[in-house]
């Protein structure tokens, strides 16, 4: 559980970074169920990708994934995520979508397009998590 310096400190990475990254904030056991869940759903009500231009021809999506089973509850309500959302937000914040998106390769339609572009000040937050997860996932001894 996060103590209420651990909560500030992720408070303050949003507003200064856009991000935070809440390091272990869910049990191996509730990830590998929640990702059983979204393929049983999938396969369960025959969701294929989507057919439109604007998701793109390769990717799936399932929304309002607390609809379909109580374990995505978890997540919003996860003792170390709901404190973190209600510092930035308020504790009358509203869940308005929680979706699974997978993009497949190769469809165009979710590539960059010409003209498009990032302010220079988001590079160092991007690298910065990318060397987090990096460091979490490839370098530390599980």
């Amino acid at each position: 559980m996060l103590t209420d310096a651990d909560i500030q400190s992720h408070a303050a990475r949003i507003r200064d970074d856009g991000y935070t990254v809440i390091e272990r904030a869910a049990s191996p056991e509730l990830v590998e169920g929640l990702k059983a869940a979204v393929l049983r759903i999938e396969r369960e009500h025959n969701l294929g990708l989507a057919r439109t231009s604007f998701e793109g021809f390769k990717t799936l999506r399932i929304n309002n994934l607390l609809a379909y089973d109580d374990l995505f509850w978890e997540v919003p309500l996860h003792e170390n995520v709901l404190p973190v959302v209600e510092r930035v937000l308020d504790k009358e914040c509203l869940l308005s979508s929680f979706c699974s998106l997978v993009l497949g390769p190769g469809d165009i339609s979710c590539a960059h397009q010409p003209g498009e572009h990032l302010e220079m000040s988001r590079l160092q937050p991007t690298v910065h998590l990318l060397r987090q997860l990096i460091e979490h996932y490839c370098l530390k001894a599980v």
